[in-house]
């Protein structure tokens, strides 16, 4: 949605590829775009301690992302942003529901 929202063109539409790879290991989520060159990771943590009121719009969604995964990374591939997250699955305990 970030990519929709603030980082393309609004004139344009935006090229937005997302794919998820399961290995034995693990899950890899890739989200790829040709928007403006941004690092989401490079952005300051939230003060997830201030009041409502006194904390700023936005960021919650990269803080959360780097709380549940296990590896985040982004690089810049030519004219493309490349965000890769992995969950690790060794591990984790399978549940019914």
């Amino acid at each position: 949605m970030n990519v929709l929202m603030h980082g393309s063109d609004p004139t344009e539409v935006p090229r937005v590829a997302v794919s998820l790879t399961l290995s034995n290991s693990g899950v890899t989520l890739a989200v790829e775009d040709d928007g403006a060159p941004f690092d989401p990771l490079s952005l300051p943590a939230p003060d997830v301690t201030a009041s409502l009121e006194g904390r700023r719009v936005g960021g919650l969604g990269v803080f959360l992302v780097l709380q549940v995964m296990d590896s985040v990374s982004y690089q810049r591939r030519g004219t493309r942003n490349q965000l890769r997250m992995t969950k690790n699955l060794i591990g984790i305990k399978k549940s019914h529901v």
